[in-house]
């Protein structure tokens, strides 16, 4: 699972990419936004201009467009959804830095 924040002008903006088993953008734990890939497991590019699109995003952002990617190692996304994820927000002009919680040991 995956947590993007987006810099924007009033506040910042996070979304979670959640493998249910399909890849969807939540806003928050209850809130579904859209089912990203009914039939595929893998992010797909095109998934951050969907909520973009949806959420109405784009007058959010300034001239410099940035957001952060948070990693959660709980949940499903491996290493290349993450790619496939920051590839597609560098597509849409995003400075992306990426970050991650500590594995727990249990």
């Amino acid at each position: 699972m995956f947590t993007v924040v987006f810099n924007s002008r009033a506040s910042n903006i996070s979304y979670r990419l959640v493998f249910e088993p399909c890849p969807c953008w939540r806003k928050s734990e209850g809130d579904w936004l859209i089912n990203l890939n009914p039939k595929n497991p893998q992010y797909e590019k095109g998934g951050v201009r969907k909520l973009i699109d949806q959420e109405k995003l784009k007058h959010h952002f300034e001239d410099k467009k940035e957001c952060i990617i948070i990693i959660h190692h709980e949940g499903y996304g491996d290493y290349e959804d993450l790619r496939v994820l920051e590839d597609d927000l560098v597509d849409e002009e995003f400075n992306v830095q990426i970050c991650s919680f500590p594995k727990k040991d249990r």
